[in-house]
């Protein structure tokens, strides 16, 4: 049984758009990159964190399982998002 989802669609600030279209393709190119980047190191201190025994080639092998949504069912959300 497929599971129904409302579909929520975030707007960005009217700031933030502003200084996008500021930018040039370049510009949001690298920003995007350093943003992915940002996101990578931070899920993989959390995998690292989460398992401090694994070693670089587990946490590899975790980071790319989670990029690819690979048992994304199985994840409780509630202890990845604790603030």
């Amino acid at each position: 049984m497929v599971e129904k989802r409302k579909l929520h669609i975030e707007l960005l600030d009217p700031r933030v758009v502003e200084v996008l279209r500021k930018m040039t393709p370049e510009q949001r190119l690298k920003r995007a990159f350093e943003c992915t980047s940002f996101v990578l190191n931070v899920v993989r201190r959390a995998i690292q964190t989460q398992h401090p025994d694994w070693d670089k080639k587990q946490v590899t092998e975790e980071l790319i399982r989670r990029l690819h949504f690979v048992g994304i069912g199985e994840i409780d959300w509630r202890d990845c998002c604790r603030v």
